[in-house]
């Protein structure tokens, strides 16, 4: 998972900052089972995005700053402390999704999704459906303006 924070981190704060309003971020679960811990998270950032985009954000930003903490034996525990550490977030609300797990079929299609258009490896990266082999920011940003010029028609 560090190449997922690095991605995210690269994402969120260099790319999109830098690439404005003409590009939307989707962010789709691919927890992969190597990980022991990446499906629970994977849930628990979902039944947190059930109340707002921002707390998916948050919560997808504190287990990857503390991913090198968190255990299967520690994660419940750490994510409860966590939502009540969140402004206007309802923990109870979070803890109850979690406990019934109603956020499996929303990741078990984010997982399906991500077979069916071959996903592999984790970061993986898709610019209007296509899938880019590159990671510097550099090189995102240029592919995101090559992309929207051939969509404007521009250079045709």
């Amino acid at each position: 998972m560090p190449y997922c924070a690095q991605m995210a981190a690269t994402l969120r704060h260099e790319v999109l900052p830098r690439a404005g309003d003409t590009v939307r971020l989707l962010f789709r679960n691919f927890p992969l089972a190597m990980h022991p811990w990446a499906r629970t998270a994977a849930e628990a950032a979902a039944c947190a995005q059930d109340q707002g985009d921002e707390y998916f954000w948050e919560l997808h930003d504190y287990l990857f700053a503390q991913q090198r903490e968190l255990k299967p034996a520690n994660l419940r525990e750490a994510l409860l402390r966590q939502a009540s550490d969140m402004a206007g977030f309802d923990r109870r609300t979070f803890e109850a999704c979690l406990e019934q797990r109603k956020t499996v079929a929303k990741v078990d299609g984010d997982l399906r999704l991500g077979n069916q258009i071959g996903v592999r490896a984790t970061p993986t990266l898709f610019i209007n459906g296509e899938q880019i082999k590159v990671n510097r920011p550099e090189q995102i940003l240029t592919l995101l303006k090559e992309i929207g010029r051939r969509d404007a028609g521009i250079g045709n």
